[in-house]
């Protein structure tokens, strides 16, 4: 199999991809409109409402910011919407054009890395790795004809790559304070670049002009974003999109190790401040993954960072977004690996374990919260045992995604 996709041109299985997208979201409509059981995932008609609000304004309703109190309507009147209101602005096409419109931006998206992989790719390596795991991969082609938005913080987080690719800094700035405005989690990637940026220059590389002007750029992209929103839309902007997910708490559907924590204490004047905390181990361990590993392959150091955030994510539940953060890596690092079938095997069955337990808390519904628990903590030793022996096998010294810097 590998040996005929090898000899495929890779324009033919970028339009192969863009067939089975349009074919998925036509037979998403349909059966959405024959089966109880929607293929659409609710998000999207989260976000269809925001965008709904936004498009379509009504007296009393408009947007609270001091800068433009009568734009539009306020997305964050969509309950459940914790999401900017760039995302409820992009989509208004869903509203005034066509409800598909979301799906096939996301769709878009997918193709858009594809194209950013094969550029990124190492020398030598296969198209097969963007192929396989990527651009025919059925775990994105359904996560993005259903309506997720993931696919957009992945272009944009692959496009700092890319930037990087080309010795473009400050585009490169701009597209991480991008991807860190739609999702707060990117911002952690900048370390490494700070580190890869200072590497063999000691700890004046750290603050170089290079370092400094990726920082100003990245930085600002996300303050500015974040400036005109909160003109416009007021705190309701900053509070649903990045504070509700600071103190957030998931006491029922969550598989993290600090689940019987929030589910023992919730309601409880002191469940917030055990939610803050449980931010810490978290930040220092991406933190450090990404000044260790920065300095010698940016994107290996970047995919170990988001499987360490996954890891000991204080909610985690069985959405499957969570392991799209770091799926757009792989065809970068997997050249990289030096690991056997065996091993691999081994890996796989940890994971897959875990994913067995959480799939029969989750859909059976059972009064099991303790198991939860358990089932939690088994996640996290079975992903940082894969973690740790990816960290340990990967080739650190190979020369990672070709670039103009320097």
């Amino acid at each position: 199999m590998l040996d005929r996709l090898a000899q495929v041109s890779f324009p033919l299985i970028l339009l192969v991809s863009a067939i089975l997208h349009g074919a998925l979201i036509i037979y998403g409509d349909w059966h959405d409109a024959h089966s109880p059981l929607k293929y659409t995932d609710i998000d999207y008609l989260v976000f269809t409402d925001a965008a709904r609000f936004v498009a379509q304004p009504e007296e009393g309703g408009y947007a609270g910011g001091w800068l433009a109190k009568r734009l539009g309507l306020a997305p964050y009147y969509r309950s459940t919407y914790r999401y900017t209101p760039l995302l409820a602005l992009l989509l208004a096409p869903n509203i005034l054009l066509h409800p598909a419109w979301g799906k096939l931006l996301f769709s878009l998206s997918d193709i858009l890395i594809s194209l950013q992989l094969q550029s990124l790719l190492p020398v030598g390596a296969s198209i097969n790795y963007i192929t396989l795991l990527w651009t025919l991969n059925p775990f994105p082609l359904n996560i993005s004809t259903r309506g997720s938005s993931e696919a957009l913080i992945g272009l944009a987080v692959m496009s700092s790559l890319y930037f990087l690719k080309r010795g473009n800094l400050i585009g490169s700035g701009i597209m991480l304070g991008l991807a860190t405005h739609l999702k707060i989690y990117p911002f952690v990637y900048g370390i490494a670049v700070i580190s890869w940026l200072a590497r063999g220059k000691g700890w004046k590389g750290w603050i170089s002009s290079q370092s400094l002007l990726f920082t100003v750029a990245s930085a600002g992209t996300f303050f500015g974003l974040g400036a005109i929103m909160y003109s416009i839309w007021g705190f309701p902007f900053p509070d649903h999109t990045y504070l509700y997910h600071l103190t957030r708490q998931d006491h029922r559907h969550n598989f993290s190790p600090f689940f019987y924590l929030a589910y023992l204490t919730y309601g409880s004047p002191s469940s917030r401040f055990s939610s803050i905390v449980g931010f810490a181990p978290q930040l220092l361990l991406t933190l450090a993954l990404g000044a260790k590993f920065g300095s010698r392959d940016l994107a290996g150091a970047w995919a170990a960072q988001t499987a360490a955030f996954v890891l000991l994510n204080k909610v985690c539940t069985s959405q499957a977004r969570y392991f799209m953060w770091y799926l757009w890596f792989l065809p970068l690092v997997i050249p990289h690996l030096r690991i056997s079938r065996v091993e691999s095997a081994v890996l796989l069955a940890l994971w897959a374990a875990w994913l067995a337990v959480a799939f029969q808390v989750e859909f059976n519904g059972q009064n099991v919260y303790f198991l939860l628990w358990t089932a939690g903590l088994g996640f996290v030793v079975s992903n940082a045992v894969i973690l740790g022996r990816l960290i340990t096998l990967y080739d650190w010294d190979s020369q990672g995604p070709r670039t103009k810097i320097e």
